[in-house]
């Protein structure tokens, strides 16, 4: 079997993971707060003999967290964050970080996102009086129209936080505390480019062409040399 074989294998394997990657990016083009993914590749090998580094392997699916665009919605529930930061929300598995700032009041006056989970103050789960309405400073501060300042906005960033879906994060136990700015009635939408990621797509997928035609070729050239007598 040729050697160029496994070169042109490790293309395509990794291509295909890259079309995950930017399949997942399309999906989630109008999810609010999402924060596309971009593959980082490596070559691997021994370094050594006349292929020297041959493969190309997936290194890692880094999070672009640059800022999504605003839409101005004028709900006084709706926050949208700019900067480095997340909200932390309560969730069954635990507190979680998110960018998704579609809140609302359930039955008790708790601020839920549209999963129910309830977005996390200083103090705890932020509650508004039954029959107030709330203003947001750009520093966190959630004031009530009767009952003054209710709470302040748990905001936190990681290092290296762990997607869990959509725009929930996880810190990983090392969440610390972080200043961006929140603005009221807007949400932050999906930082995707769909028009950009769509001609990635079509790159990507005449890639992986190109790597099976170079299989292909191989494949023959394999079979050519076995036919020669005596090889």
């Amino acid at each position: 079997m040729s050697r160029d074989l496994y070169s042109s294998l490790s293309g395509a394997s990794s291509v295909m993971r890259q079309l995950e990657m930017l399949s997942h990016n399309v999906s989630n083009a109008n999810t609010d707060g999402f924060k596309e993914f971009r593959m980082v590749f490596e070559d691997a090998g021994s370094g050594f003999g006349p292929m020297g580094r041959i493969y190309a392997t997936p290194r890692a699916e880094v999070p672009s967290m640059v800022d999504g665009p605003l839409e101005r919605t004028g709900d006084p529930y709706n926050l949208a964050l700019r900067g480095r930061g997340f909200f932390s929300v309560q969730t069954p598995q635990g507190e979680r970080m998110s960018r998704a700032g579609r809140f609302s009041p359930d039955s008790e006056g708790y601020l839920v996102d549209p999963m129910g989970y309830k977005l996390l103050g200083r103090g705890g789960p932020i509650q508004v009086p039954i029959g107030e309405e709330i203003s947001v400073t750009s520093d966190g501060i959630v004031m009530g129209s009767i009952s003054g300042e209710l709470d302040r906005l748990k905001l936190v960033t990681a290092d290296d936080p762990k997607n869990l879906g959509g725009a929930l994060w996880d810190a990983g136990g090392r969440a610390r505390e972080a200043q961006p700015e929140v603005v009221q009635g807007a949400l932050e939408q999906s930082n995707v480019d769909p028009v950009r990621v769509m001609v990635e797509l079509i790159e990507a997928t005449r890639h992986f062409e190109a790597q099976q035609k170079v299989m292909r070729s191989s494949d023959e050239m394999d079979g050519r040399v076995n036919r020669i007598p005596g090889s």
